[in-house]
């Protein structure tokens, strides 16, 4: 009941399944800050990174692996997504629309062993619009991205940065189809130059094109009353 070691693996790492193949012991590791899942060798004291694989879709979060360990799924937060990967190539096979906002996720084998399964299910957000955009930084470095989902009357916004000015305000501005920007909501750098899924909710699909990062204040206007909620991640 000792640590062994630390693994580097990088930015919201967030569950690890474990594969047995014939030719050894496996451990795969979400990584939603990267878009990745992370394939480490387990037979020693020392795991080994032997493979990164691209997710097909943004935050990955929840994998399970399959009973016969021929298949590991990951959800995919940000995509409203699932990955199937073949664990005999380590390559995404096949890609699976899911309801909104997915993280955990539990392979149960044999739960139906009649029908399709769906009875009493609700389609739970399956097949809403959701957008993935890249934030532009207006005088400052660093890198971010702003996951957009459409909820009943509103949408739902999801900010993710990296490098960053530690400890800095930053505003989020909406960019219409003319040019012109409206400040949306504020964020907060940690001491490590990262936000973590700042959330905000507003009308943002159909009315803006993109956003941007910048150092701007949040203006307290009457359009900027128009807007719902913010809290930190």
């Amino acid at each position: 009941m000792q640590v062994l070691t630390v693994l580097k693996t990088g930015p919201r790492t967030n569950h690890i399944a474990f594969v047995t193949k014939p030719d050894g012991q496996y451990a795969y590791v979400t990584v939603g800050g990267l878009n990745q899942t992370l394939v480490f060798r387990r037979d020693g004291a020392h795991p080994q990174l032997v493979k990164r694989i691209a997710d097909h879709g943004f935050g990955s979060h929840g994998i399970w692996p399959s009973p016969d360990s021929s298949r590991v799924y990951v959800a995919l937060q940000n995509s409203d997504a699932v990955d199937v990967i073949d664990t005999a190539t380590d390559a995404v096979i096949h890609t699976i629309r899911v309801g909104q906002d997915p993280m955990a996720l539990v392979y149960v084998a044999r739960a139906v062993p009649n029908g399709n399964g769906r009875r009493g299910l609700t389609r739970q957000g399956l097949d809403q619009p959701i957008e993935n955009l890249t934030v532009q930084t207006r005088g400052v470095p660093g890198k971010a991205m702003l996951t957009v989902r459409r909820l009943a009357g509103f949408d739902q916004l999801v900010l993710n940065g990296r490098g960053l000015p530690a400890n800095r305000t930053f505003t989020v501005e909406g960019i219409r189809p003319d040019g012109k920007g409206t400040p949306l909501f504020s964020v907060r750098a940690d001491a490590r130059g990262s936000v973590d899924q700042a959330l905000a909710y507003t009308q943002f699909l159909g009315v803006y094109k993109r956003a941007f990062l910048t150092t701007a204040k949040l203006r307290r206007t009457a359009s900027a009353a128009s807007y719902h909620l913010f809290c930190e991640g």
